[in-house]
Parts: C-alpha cells; sequence; structure tokens
C-alpha cells in the first residue's frame, strides 16, 4: 500500500483469543431447552404476526406442504436476524444503515510459520490490509485458527460500506477476488483444501440522533439481536453488546410477562443498546471511502489509529476491540491520533458531513453523561440494578 503514515503490527493479549464450536454450541442450547417444556418446530417459513388486545397471533406456512399454521402468545419475540421483515416494517425499511459484504473460508493446508504471509495457530488477525483503494472499496484482510489438530484457519475478505452508495457489493464478485487476492495475504501449501465458505453481510446501524432512533418493539412484538441491531461498534457489528447484556435482556423479559407490561414503551426498554459502543460506529465510516479519496486514505487512518493505540496503555487497545470502550478511552484516543495524523479532523467533515459530525459529536456527550449514571431499569413496580 501507498500509506505515507506506517505502523507497525499491533499486538494484543486476550483479545479474540478464543474459538467458539459453533455447531456444539447449538446442540447444547437444543439440549438445554428440549429439557423444559419448550417446543422446537422445524421447517416453518413466517407469514404474518397479528397484535391483538389479549395475545399475539402468529401465522406460519409448513416449508414441504404449504399448510397454513398458527400460534399464539403474550410476546412474540423477532429473532430472524439482519432481514427480518417485521424490523424493516417498524423502521420504514431503514432496519440497517451499513453493511459489511463478507466471504471467505475455513481451510486446511495453509503454510505455518511466523511470516506474515504464513499462518501462525497461537494468534488471530484483525483489520490487514494489502493494498490500497479499489473501485471505491477498501479491501480487508482477517484470520483466525481452529484447532490446531484440525489444521483448520478461517480467513475473511470485507470492506465497509453503506447500503445506500453505488459500489457493487456482490458476494460472487468479491469471492472472486477471495480466490485471486488470497496469495497476497497467506500463502497455500500443496494440500490447501476448503472445508467450507464462509459469506454474507454483516449489518450495522448509524445511530443519529440525542437518543437511538430505531424503533425495536410495538404493543406484544420485541426484536431481539441483529434484528434489533442497535449498535455499531467497529468489528462486533452489536454481538458483543447482545452477549454483555444477554442476562440483562432475560431478566427484563421475565419482569415484563410477569407484570403483564407487554406495551411499546416497557419492551423498548429491553433492549443492548449502549451509547459508548453507538458512538464507534462513526469510526468505522472512515474505514470506507468517499467518492473523493484519495487511494491510501483508509490505510493511513488505520494505521494512524493503531499507531496511537501502541502509545497508549494496552487496555485502551483492547477496550476498543472487545467492544466495550469508555468515554474517557475514546477520548485519549481520538486526542493522540490528532496528534500523529493532524488530517483525522479534515476526513471526519469529508466522511460524515457537519450534520454527521455534529451528531457523532452529541453522541460522545450522551455517552459520557450515560458512563456517569449506574444502569438502572425498571419495569413496573420492580426497579433493579442490572449487574452484568
Amino acid at each position: 500500500a501507498n500509506s505515507k503514515v506506517k505502523a507497525p503490527p499491533l499486538r494484543m493479549e486476550n483479545v479474540l483469543n478464543v474459538a467458539i464450536d459453533a455447531d456444539k454450541l447449538l446442540s447444547l442450547a437444543l439440549e438445554k431447552i428440549r429439557k423444559t417444556n419448550s417446543k422446537i418446530v422445524d421447517y416453518l417459513r413466517l407469514t404474518r404476526v397479528y397484535v391483538l388486545r389479549h395475545e399475539v397471533l402468529v401465522e406460519c406456512e409448513e416449508v414441504k406442504t404449504q399448510k397454513k399454521r398458527f400460534f399464539a402468545g403474550r410476546l412474540f419475540i423477532d429473532a430472524t436476524g439482519t432481514n427480518s421483515n417485521i424490523s424493516r416494517q417498524l423502521n420504514s425499511g431503514r432496519s440497517i444503515t451499513h453493511v459489511c459484504p463478507t466471504v471467505g473460508t475455513v481451510a486446511k493446508g495453509f503454510e505455518r510459520g511466523f511470516d506474515k504471509n504464513e499462518v501462525d495457530f497461537s494468534v488471530g488477525e484483525i483489520l490487514v490490509s494489502t493494498e490500497d483503494i479499489t473501485d471505491g472499496r477498501q479491501l480487508i484482510w482477517e484470520g483466525f485458527a481452529g484447532d490446531p489438530l484440525r489444521d483448520e484457519y478461517t480467513t475473511y475478505l470485507f470492506f465497509y460500506d453503506s447500503v445506500d452508495s453505488s459500489t457493487d457489493k456482490s458476494l460472487f464478485r468479491l469471492f472472486e477476488e477471495y480466490f485471486e487476492k488470497l496469495p497476497q495475504y497467506k500463502a497455500r501449501g500443496r494440500s490447501w483444501r476448503v472445508v467450507k465458505p464462509v459469506f454474507g453481510y454483516i449489518p450495522s446501524f448509524h445511530h443519529k440522533g440525542w437518543r437511538n432512533l430505531k424503533q425495536v418493539a410495538v404493543d406484544r412484538v420485541l426484536l431481539m439481536g441483529d434484528a434489533a441491531g442497535l449498535s455499531s461498534p467497529l468489528t462486533f457489528c452489536g454481538f458483543g453488546s447482545f452477549v454483555r447484556n444477554f442476562r440483562k435482556l432475560a431478566t427484563l423479559t421475565q419482569q415484563a410477562l410477569e407484570n403483564n407490561e407487554l406495551n411499546q414503551s416497557t419492551l423498548s426498554n429491553i433492549c443492548a443498546y449502549e451509547s459508548n459502543v453507538a458512538q464507534m460506529a462513526s469510526l468505522a465510516e472512515f474505514m470506507r471511502p468517499t467518492p473523493k479519496s484519495k487511494p491510501s486514505v483508509v490505510n493511513e487512518t488505520m494505521n494512524a489509529v493503531m499507531m496511537a493505540l501502541s502509545k497508549l496503555e494496552p487496555e485502551i487497545a483492547r477496550e476498543l476491540f472487545q467492544d466495550r470502550m469508555r468515554f474517557s478511552s475514546f477520548i485519549q484516543l481520538l486526542i493522540k491520533t490528532a496528534t500523529l495524523h493532524p488530517k483525522v479532523f479534515k476526513l471526519m467533515f469529508e466522511h460524515l458531513g457537519i450534520k454527521g459530525a455534529f451528531w457523532w459529536i452529541a453522541n460522545i456527550l450522551e455517552a459520557c453523561l450515560d458512563e456517569r449514571q449506574p444502569d438502572f431499569r425498571a419495569i413496573g413496580n420492580i426497579e433493579r440494578k442490572t449487574s452484568i
């Protein structure tokens, strides 16, 4: 890359260092559910949801027979993910604002070693760039080791973009570039083979305003997980916020059911929104070029941020990449980055505009105020401090 701002690799301990076997995790969850009075019904397609005064009626269609089936309950929770039709309906089609087209593979047979183009199963890699902007996209690589005994290593290629841009977001094209450019990132051995492909669109929601503007509930209907998608961190796209708040979400949902407070106002408080994480959405804006950007601008910005992090306390870098950055740490990072790369403020206005920059500053102030307040949440007559 032609970046004039150079930075060595930023090394961190205890960040993205745990690999999860998703199939095994889902099996354990399924086993736990089956030990309760819960029921899992496969091969159903959600058709529509009817909100009645005292209940919610869910209409589904059997995939194999097209037969209609109906289910009634007090509360409907939509966890169908980014493509949730209900989320789009509640938000006038704007359930997400930004997206990361992502492709990759779980593969065996990479060359092992400690050079930058070899895989080291003791190290994960994030935000690796091997070239400058092309066709309005800054391509970024990531690599994560699985079980060394199984020799499985996962590599991703992705880029940040807004849903409204004219940039080509085709996964087919991105997959072609993945196989074409992979040798620039990691060397394949003679026995290299793909175990399985991985691909999709990672969503994010760019928060603007004094409070979150995304609607996540109506009477007796609650969005959960990516369907809600309230946070937009740089690397987790809401996953970290949801996991951190899972116990709180479960507790508040139980309280709402026990108190029969299933109205929109109450249910809207059952969410994983975190103001300190939402402010990070604007950092992701710097990862995508504008039409007037020079080819090296994203790499220069990334290098400046990494250099700033290397000169600050290691805990600040961990906070950023563990999706839990405090306001005080964020301000330190901004000041240090601006010192090393004064053009960052010019880039802010280029990427966000005057209005967008104003709301980003407003979000930062909101995060500062929220950080000073204890996390009290109340439903009905129950008030409880949530401890995560």
